[in-house]
């Protein structure tokens, strides 16, 4: 049975509408069904091929994400075969699922798809998967806009609280971090313990790759003298592990595989793989 690819980052595109009329610069003689796609009716199936199909967007605003800047390249596309050697995003200042991403960039393997399926229902139709080689870079600055957002401080008091019998006894604010050298990490938070006046709290620890997902690792807690109750740096890197998982950026529409990270002046970058599991655009 056929699975639907689908890559949500690109929901909402309009592609059939910005490339019905390119691609239908030839017609054939034998005639056809009608292929109706974005309102444009098309009575013959284009036979052209295209070296590459460029969509750019500017300030994209999806139903789960967002993206200061896309651009979607399609190379080797035959439309009567049905086949296209490579299709590039490459995605700036990406909002998902609360996560920011800086720099994304993800390009696929060659793949067949159904053409009637791409112009009546913008959606490639696959047999498989498809599998591209993926490198994300997320820079501090965006790290610190993530955790300092009062859900993620939320999760956290909240993870803490059930290491205390739900009492919410610990309570943070102004929460940092520092990529140091070596993917080593430094985490500052400032904590209040049962509401009393607060004191700064240090976590130092590891950015890694490990089993295909990318991790914190090794947090050791300094308390910088402040009296906590519980060593909260397994309940700090749990909840953290959780929030960057890289398979909830994806959600339903493609799974990455973290191999390596790096770090270098002020910026994570990860590379890997990605399956994607459905790509479409539009409703």
């Amino acid at each position: 049975m056929k699975k639907t690819l689908s890559l949500s980052l690109l929901a909402g595109m309009a592609l059939c509408c910005s490339v019905a009329t390119p691609w239908a610069v030839q017609a054939e003689t034998n005639s056809l069904p009608p292929i109706n796609s974005g309102g444009v009716v098309m009575i013959d199936l284009p036979s052209s091929t295209a070296e590459s199909i460029r969509l750019d967007i500017k300030e994209g605003r999806f139903a789960a994400q967002s993206v200061g800047h896309l651009t979607l390249d399609a190379q080797g596309v035959d439309f009567r075969k049905g086949t296209l050697k490579s299709l590039t995003a490459h995605v700036k200042n990406g909002h998902f699922d609360n996560a920011l991403v800086d720099e994304l960039l993800m390009k696929t393997q060659a793949f067949s798809f159904d053409t009637f399926e791409l112009l009546n229902r913008r959606r490639f139709v696959l047999d498989n998967p498809v599998n591209s080689d993926i490198s994300l870079q997320i820079s501090e600055s965006s790290f610190n806009r993530y955790f300092s957002s009062p859900q993620v401080i939320g999760k956290l008091e909240k993870a803490v609280a059930k290491k205390t019998g739900n009492f919410s006894l610990l309570t943070f604010s102004n929460p940092s971090i520092k990529f140091l050298d070596r993917s080593r990490v430094r985490l500052s938070v400032m904590t209040s313990v049962a509401n009393a006046m607060a004191a700064p709290m240090e976590f130092d620890g590891r950015i890694a790759a490990e089993n295909g997902k990318l991790v914190f690792k090794n947090l050791k807690m300094s308390s910088n003298g402040v009296q906590v109750p519980v060593d909260v740096s397994s309940v700090f890197e749990k909840k953290l592990n959780e929030m960057i998982d890289l398979e909830r950026m994806g959600k339903n529409d493609f799974v990455i595989r973290a191999n390596s990270v790096s770090m270098s002046k002020g910026m994570l970058e990860v590379r890997g793989q990605a399956a994607l599991t459905r790509l479409e655009f539009g409703q």
